[in-house]
């Protein structure tokens, strides 16, 4: 299999997607599909959205299997991690010092880049790809921040190709994101 291939660790169908109704609007539409929006990043540009794919049904597919494919197209893992959502109010004091916010994709990235392999090395023939995956309320200008992050974070050459891929699907916790970083070529 190529490196392609390994754009996305979960599979998705639309072959018998039901068609859409206009009368149920976006919203309806986004409840019963997984939102795919994959696009590029690169050191001092940022990330971009390119390309958005409704699915109908997901699939988990087995870790040997994803593991197995991965060594057969001479692709390895970065880094991974997961982050949640915390929205701490400061209460009644009114001190916005104590406010805390933490967005879930890039609490993904900070533990992506603090349990990544010191010995992990990318250069700049290989494509880098970061698999965003949480649900309903996964935001794009989060993952696009998200996406900045481990870009700088991971020290990667000018002319390595960075993509991404950021999963919505409500059958995911909302408060939560995970993120997968794999090099290949």
């Amino acid at each position: 299999p190529s490196s392609s291939s390994l754009y996305s660790f979960i599979k998705g169908e639309a072959i018998t997607a039901t068609p859409f109704d206009e009368n149920e609007g976006g919203v309806g539409l986004a409840k019963r599909s997984a939102i795919k929006i994959t696009g590029v990043s690169s050191t001092g540009k940022g990330s971009s959205a390119q390309d958005l794919v409704r699915y109908e049904r997901m699939q988990e597919i087995e870790k040997s299997l994803v593991i197995s494919v991965m060594e057969k197209s001479e692709c390895y893992l970065v880094c991974s991690g997961s982050g949640k959502e915390l929205y701490q109010d400061p209460g009644k004091s009114g001190d916005v010092d104590g406010k805390v916010i933490k967005l879930a994709p890039i609490e993904a990235a900070k533990n992506a880049l603090s349990s990544m392999a010191s010995a992990v090395t990318v250069n700049e023939e290989q494509t880098v790809v970061m698999n965003f995956l949480g649900g309903d309320e996964l935001i794009m200008g989060e993952v696009l921040e998200a996406c900045d992050l481990l870009v700088d974070g991971l020290d990667l050459p000018a002319k390595t190709k960075v993509k991404f891929n950021s999963v919505s699907f409500d059958e995911i916790a909302e408060d939560v994101c995970s993120v997968v970083v794999v090099a290949a070529g």
